[in-house]
């Protein structure tokens, strides 16, 4: 999440910057190099078409090519479209990171539950619960590293728990009862988006975790 809200105060910021200072130069520069109103070539770079507009400025907008500029601006105008650059791919990755684990967060409950909490962050989903007598399910994209880096754990003051992962059939059972288990072997399991499981049988004051890092 912190990646997630960093990369959208970058993007504002330098999507901000270019406005500002892409504008200003391509008003001062319009106003001598340019036969079209400095105005109309502002609006094309920043309303219509951003960074294809300021290409087409640069291509086609500046027709007088015997004219000196000022350049006033210009080092900010090139700074704020590279920095534009860089928040966009920034904010790009980012998303993509955040959509692939907020939708591992995404745990079902099926059940009887008392006090139930459960997280995912940085590769370990935990879950902990008074009483618990159901499933909690999620499904993640694990990469075949993570797949490698699978463990399981859980306590608990009475019950059982077991840890179940499913892919296209493919069905996997481990009773991880107060105890801890892993890496897991997972043979016919493929890199991609995984079923997992925790199925708590009459459990009390029960916690348990699930890491792929």
């Amino acid at each position: 999440m912190f990646l997630f809200v960093s990369s959208i105060i970058v993007f504002v910021v330098t999507l901000v910057a270019f406005m500002v200072f892409v504008g200003l130069w391509t008003y001062n520069d319009a106003k001598k190099k340019s036969e079209h109103p400095p105005w109309l070539w502002v609006v094309i770079v920043l309303f219509v078409s951003n960074l294809i507009g300021f290409v087409l400025y640069l291509v086609i907008g500046r027709t007088k090519r015997d004219v000196v500029a000022s350049g006033r601006f210009k080092k900010l105008a090139i700074a704020s479209v590279i920095g534009l650059a860089l928040g966009t791919t920034f904010f790009t990755i980012s998303t993509v990171h955040f959509a692939t684990n907020f939708d591992a967060a995404q745990a079902r409950h099926f059940g009887s539950f008392t006090a139930l909490e459960d997280s995912v962050r940085d590769g370990v989903w935990t879950v902990s619960a008074e009483r618990a007598n159901g499933y909690v399910r999620l499904t993640p994209v694990l990469s075949a590293e993570e797949l490698q880096s699978i463990t399981a754990s859980s306590l608990s003051s009475d019950g059982g728990v077991v840890l179940r992962l499913e892919q296209m059939g493919e069905v996997y059972f481990f009773d991880i009862t107060n105890m801890s288990i892993g890496p897991l072997y997972l043979r016919r399991i493929n890199p991609g988006r995984v079923t997992i499981i925790l199925e708590f049988e009459n459990t009390e004051n029960v916690s348990a975790a699930v890491s792929w890092r």
